[in-house]
C-alpha cells in the first residue's frame, strides 16, 4: 500500500481537500463563492477517494472514475461562474461574452456527462478514448478562459482578494490539459502524471485556504504593520519552500523509477505555480 505512490497521492489530496471543506463549513459560508467552494470541496474529496480506491483494488470502474472526472471539473467551473457574477464589470461586450462562454462551457458539460451516463446505464460505446480525451482538454481550456475572463474585467481593487484561487484553479486546469494533451499525443496517460496528481492538487489547497480566511471581514482590535507581516511570512514560507525543494530532491534522486519521474513532475509544478 505504501509502495503505491497513486494511493499516497491521491489519499494526501482528498485528506487535503476534506480540510480544506471543514474550514469553510466551519465558518466561511457566508457568500455564494464560499458555498460553492465547500461543494467543490465534497466533490474533490470523493473524486481522489475513487482514485485511491481504484489504485489499490482497482474500483470503481472506468465509467465511475470518468463521471467523477467531469463532476469535479463542473464544480470548479461552478465556483469561477460564482466568482464571475461577483467580480465583473457590466458592459455589454463583457455582458455577451460571459453568455457566450457560459453557454459553450455549459453545453460541454452537459453533452460529456449526458454520454458518459448513457454508456455507464446503457453499456454503450459512444465516444472512443481519443474523444473522451478531448473533451477534458476542453473542458480545461474553457476553465482557463473563465480564469482569464475573471481576472481581466475585475476591478482593480477586488482582484487581491480573488488572486489566490483563481491561481489554484487556474494551475489546476493547466496540469490537466498537459496531462490529457500527453495522453492524446502517447496513446496512453502517463504514469508519471497521474501518480503526482493528487499531491499536485493537495499542493494548491493552501491557496483556497488562504483566499477563503482573507475574504473574510472580521473587526480587529490591534494589528501589525502589514509590511512587517509581508516581509516575516516571505522569508518564513521561502525557508520552508526551499527545505521542501532540497529533501523532495534528494528523494527525486533516491528513489527514481515511476515515483522519481512523478516527483519530478509534481515539484516543476509547484514551482512553476508558487513563483
Amino acid at each position: 500500500m505504501l509502495n503505491d505512490f497513486s494511493f499516497i497521492s491521491h489519499s494526501v489530496a482528498a485528506l487535503s481537500f476534506a480540510l480544506l471543506g471543514l474550514l469553510v463549513a466551519s465558518r466561511y459560508l457566508r457568500r455564494d463563492v464560499d458555498r460553492v467552494l465547500l461543494l467543490a470541496c465534497v466533490v474533490s474529496v470523493t473524486w481522489a477517494v475513487a482514485l485511491a480506491a481504484q489504485s489499490l483494488w482497482g474500483q470503481p470502474s472506468f465509467f465511475v472514475r470518468y463521471l467523477l472526472e467531469l463532476l469535479r471539473d463542473a464544480a470548479w467551473i461552478t465556483l469561477l461562474f460564482a466568482l464571475l457574477r461577483d467580480s465583473f464589470r457590466s458592459t455589454p461586450i463583457v455582458g455577451r461574452l460571459r453568455r457566450m462562454l457560459g453557454a459553450a462551457t455549459i453545453t460541454l458539460l452537459v453533452l460529456l456527462l449526458g454520454f458518459g451516463v448513457l454508456e455507464y446505464t446503457f453499456d454503450l460505446d459512444l465516444l472512443n478514448g481519443k474523444t473522451k480525451v478531448v473533451g477534458q482538454m476542453a473542458l480545461s481550456l474553457m476553465g482557463l478562459s473563465l480564469v482569464e475572463q475573471i481576472w481581466r474585467n475585475a476591478v482593480s481593487f477586488g482582484r487581491s482578494s480573488m488572486k489566490y484561487i483563481c491561481i489554484g484553479v487556474a494551475a489546476m486546469f493547466v496540469f490537466d490539459f498537459f496531462m490529457y494533451a500527453d495522453a492524446l499525443l502517447f496513446g496512453q496517460v502517463s504514469d508519471s502524471f497521474w501518480n503526482a496528481r493528487g499531491l499536485v492538487n493537495a499542493a494548491l489547497v493552501p491557496l483556497f485556504a488562504i483566499n477563503t480566511i482573507n475574504t473574510r471581514k472580521q473587526p480587529v482590535e490591534f494589528q501589525l504593520s502589514r509590511s512587517a507581516v509581508f516581509h516575516a511570512g516571505t522569508f518564513m514560507f521561502a525557508g520552508a519552500y526551499l527545505l521542501f525543494l532540497a529533501v523532495g530532491g534528494y528523494y527525486v534522486r533516491a528513489l527514481g523509477g515511476a515515483w522519481g519521474e512523478a516527483l519530478q513532475v509534481l515539484f516543476l509544478t509547484v514551482a512553476l505555480t508558487f513563483n
